[in-house]
Formats: C-alpha cells, sequence, structure tokens
C-alpha cells in the first residue's frame, strides 16, 4: 500500500511539473506579401497592444514568404481578424493585428495571410512618380500666392488706419 502511494504522488509531481513547463504562446503562420525591410524579430501589436513576435521568415514551395508569429496572453484570436505589415517612417515595417469580431477563433498552427497597408508612395503613383514630385511645388505657389495676398490686404488696411 505505501508503494503503491509513493508512486502516485511522483507520478502526479511529475505531470504538475510537465503541464507547469508548458508554453503559453499561441502560434500561427503568417503568409506575407513582401518582406522588404522587415527585421525579423518583429514586435507584433495587437490593437496597439505588445503582444508577441514574429520571426523565422522562410520561403515556400511557390516562392511565397512565412514567417512564424508567437503571440503571448492571447487565447482566442477570432478568424476575421486583420494581419497588416505597415510602413515605418525611417523605412521599416511593423506587424499589427486588428481583432475582429467573428465567433470562429483561429486554432494554433493555422496559416493566415497577411497585407500591407501605407504602402511606397512611388509604388502607388504607378508608372509616373515624377508626377507626383512636380505636384509639391505647385502647392507651394499657390500658399505664396495667398500669403502674398494677405500681406498685401494687412499693409492696406495699416495704411487706412494713419
Amino acid at each position: 500500500m505505501k508503494r503503491f502511494s509513493i508512486d502516485y504522488v511522483v507520478k502526479t509531481i511529475c505531470i504538475l511539473l510537465l503541464t507547469s513547463c508548458e508554453s503559453n504562446s499561441f502560434k500561427l503562420v503568417v503568409a506575407i506579401p513582401d518582406a522588404t525591410n522587415l527585421q525579423t524579430p518583429c514586435t507584433v501589436y495587437l490593437n496597439g497592444v505588445d503582444v508577441g513576435v514574429l520571426n523565422h521568415l522562410r520561403v515556400g514551395n511557390q516562392g511565397q514568404l512565412y514567417a512564424d508569429l508567437e503571440l503571448q496572453q492571447v487565447n482566442n484570436l477570432p478568424s476575421d481578424s486583420e494581419f497588416l505589415i505597415s510602413n515605418e517612417l525611417l523605412g521599416g515595417k511593423s506587424f499589427q493585428i486588428k481583432s475582429g469580431a467573428s465567433l470562429l477563433v483561429l486554432v494554433q498552427g493555422d496559416t493566415v495571410n497577411c497585407r500591407e497597408i501605407n504602402p511606397d508612395p512611388v509604388k502607388n503613383e504607378g508608372a509616373n512618380p515624377f508626377e507626383s514630385f512636380m505636384k509639391i511645388p505647385q502647392k507651394q505657389d499657390s500658399i505664396l500666392k495667398e500669403l502674398q495676398r494677405l500681406n498685401q490686404n494687412i499693409e492696406k488696411v495699416l495704411k487706412e488706419k494713419k
């Protein structure tokens, strides 16, 4: 009888130790459209809060880019959540998740697609990026003309007061 209780206690302790060593992370695979300037590991934000890391970029069989997404303290992520890569001001990229409202949730190991937001303005202009560059002086000219007109009005009012 004593032997049975010692074995039971040892097995229970081992099971408790093994389950306590399990990771609390939620892992997904992300299909990435363009990894230019994406540094790994990359901090992942869920609705603006730091929740994990994006790492291990790799190329799939058809040339598609994949990365591992490891989220901490996230148990249920709705299946309609948006996965976004955005350009930062100094040329890097950040990874963001906007939580959805679906009752269906993603399962550990699922592959999700992400999309790029705030794309490079040169790419958006299409065939002629020079056109967007040339619009800047036109805007500046119109602002200068408006300032000159205001200055003339101020001078006119000042002369009338004398």
